[in-house]
């Protein structure tokens, strides 16, 4: 990625961030949208989170620990985080650039995208952070996994089981995935 590209998508990250604190218009007081969601302390699951990033910015930032970030630190902040990012691009061309173009095909990237689930999906099952699946926590793992898809199955029946007989017939199967096919083709809304 080239050095413009990476300091414009920095910047945009920066300023969503930043923005990020300000309030928002609740439209019809039913949160992101206007079309629900669940909410924990006054704020959607996707404010909190957002907050998380913003005070680690201001932590990272904030040198003189005032709370306040001045424009000197901003800019210093700024351009750390841009050269620390620099050189994750490089390690990240290192391994995943293998026609050595200096940017990622399509291919490329969806080599880099597996990587990075499968290190989230690693992370959370984790807990100890030893880069390690030990046999206690792949016993948490399938237990938190068997219980999600039990209620995705769940879910699923209740809504496209039109019989009633707690399985989805050839039929019912076919219209849960024109649905859910629909639903793709909306962009996930």
């Amino acid at each position: 990625m080239e050095k413009r590209y990476l300091a414009t998508f920095f910047a945009a990250f920066l300023a969503a961030c930043l923005a990020a604190g300000q309030p928002k218009p609740d439209p019809g007081g039913r949160g992101r949208g206007g079309r629900g969601g669940r909410r924990r302390s006054g704020k959607t699951f996707a404010e909190g989170a957002t907050l998380v990033y913003v005070e680690t910015l201001i932590r990272n930032f904030d040198k003189d620990q005032n709370m306040v970030v001045d424009e000197e630190e901003l800019e210093k902040g700024f351009l750390a985080m841009l050269e620390k990012q620099e050189q994750r691009c490089s390690a990240l061309l290192s391994v995943f650039d293998k026609d050595e173009d200096g940017a990622l095909s399509k291919e490329e990237s969806q080599a880099f995208r597996g990587f990075v689930f499968g290190l989230a999906g690693l992370l959370r099952y984790d807990p100890d952070g030893n880069w390690a699946v030990d046999e206690t926590e792949a016993d948490k793992a399938w237990e938190s996994l068997g219980g999600r898809f039990e209620r995705h199955n769940a879910g699923t029946i209740r809504k496209f089981d039109k019989d009633g007989n707690g399985e989805l017939s050839p039929e019912e199967i076919a219209a849960a995935r024109e649905q859910m096919q629909a639903w793709k083709d909306k962009g996930g809304k």
